[in-house]
């Protein structure tokens, strides 16, 4: 469905307004293809007071821009629990976001953190990149830190985004999108180095308990493979 424009696939919702307390969303090892939305959030849309840790999941063929939206609650003069003002935290681990038509990643009056994902072959006529940073509630702004991804940016936009290089360029950087095979087709000899040798990640909001690395990738084979070799995506192997 369709909620108000935004929000087709998932929609995570909590409370309206000055609350206490924040709920903390898992979304994990799915598979979100062809969600449609007028506006944004066509296949992830975290809403009002929502902590979330996405990781594993195969975003594809989705319309409307933004597969994945963070979007707060109100500017930062609202009251928020523990002093964060109605701002929403995602932390996005492993994912592989590919062919949707919109931009992969839309961001308003949030924190984002983004480590080891790869974003391909996405489409929107308003939006340069893979990166809707949209403005909000007056006085707020978005902050996106990461490390580590396959994502087409302009550095000078997201100066935290670091080790974050663009796949555009790489004609195979996926195995087959007409055959909906998403894995990268030879990591160990790309260009872009598209692994690391541990998972170290820093979420977008300290928790009482440590958000794990994905032990597994989307099939449900171990990370690392048998080279030690972490691979950026949904899929370890």
């Amino acid at each position: 469905g369709d909620h108000f424009g935004v929000g087709a696939g998932l929609i995570g919702q909590h409370d309206r307004g000055g609350s206490a307390s924040v709920a903390l969303l898992v979304v994990r090892n799915n598979w979100f293809e062809a969600n449609r939305t007028t506006k944004a959030g066509s296949a992830i849309f975290l809403d009002q007071y929502t902590v979330g840790y996405v990781y594993n999941n195969v975003v594809v063929k989705n319309f409307g821009t933004g597969a994945i939206l963070v979007d707060g609650n109100c500017g930062d003069t609202c009251p928020g629990p523990n002093g964060n003002q109605g701002r929403n935290f995602i932390t996005v681990v492993n994912n592989t976001v590919a062919d949707n038509e919109g931009a992969g990643f839309a961001i308003q009056d949030a924190n984002a953190s983004l480590y080891y994902n790869v974003f391909w072959r996405n489409r929107d006529g308003d939006v340069v990149g893979d990166i809707a940073s949209e403005n909000g509630s007056p006085g707020a702004d978005n902050k996106i830190r990461g490390a580590h991804n396959i994502m087409d940016i302009n550095p000078a936009d997201f100066p935290e985004l670091l080790d974050t290089q663009s796949g555009e360029g790489i004609a195979n950087l996926l195995r087959s999108l007409a055959a909906q095979d998403y894995r990268l087709t030879d990591p160990a000899n790309s260009p872009l180095v598209p692994y690391r040798y541990d998972q170290q990640f820093v979420p977008a909001i300290l928790l009482p308990v440590a958000l794990p690395p994905p032990a597994d990738d989307f099939n449900g084979a171990s990370r690392p493979d048998a080279s030690g070799h972490y691979f950026y995506g949904a899929y370890g192997h």
